[in-house]
C-alpha cells in the first residue's frame, strides 16, 4: 500500500528523536506501507530517509528541497465592504471576473 501523498512530519520543539522515527518506520513496515516522500524540515527529512531506507534495505535520494513557512501573524488593518457567502450556480458567470480581481486593491 502506498499513500497518495507523502507523510507530513513535525518534531516537537524541533528535537529530532531517532527512537520515535524508528517506531514510526517499524509501524509503516509492519503494515507494508511504502512512503514516497515526506514534507518536513530538511534535517528531519534526512533523518527519516536514513532510518526508513536502512530498515527497508534501500538507498535514498533526496531530490527536492522546499522551504515551508509558518504564519505567525495576520495584519488586520484592511477593512472590507460586503459579506462572505458560499458561491452558488447563479454566480458562475462572475468567476472569470473574480479570479482576475482577487488580490487586487
Amino acid at each position: 500500500m502506498t499513500p497518495l501523498f507523502g507523510l507530513t512530519m513535525y518534531a516537537v520543539d524541533n528535537t529530532i528523536n531517532t527512537t520515535v522515527i524508528k517506531c514510526l518506520v517499524d509501524g509503516l513496515a509492519a503494515k507494508d506501507i511504502m512512503v514516497s516522500g515526506v514534507v518536513t524540515e530538511k534535517s528531519l527529512a534526512e533523518t527519516f530517509a536514513k532510518v526508513y531506507c536502512d530498515a527497508k534495505n534501500m538507498t535514498c535520494n533526496i531530490t527536492f528541497g522546499q522551504h515551508i513557512y509558518e504564519l505567525q501573524e495576520v495584519n488586520s488593518d484592511k477593512s472590507y465592504i460586503g459579506q462572505i457567502r458560499v458561491a452558488c450556480e447563479q454566480d458562475l458567470s462572475f468567476f472569470p471576473y473574480w479570479s482576475t480581481s482577487i488580490g487586487q486593491t
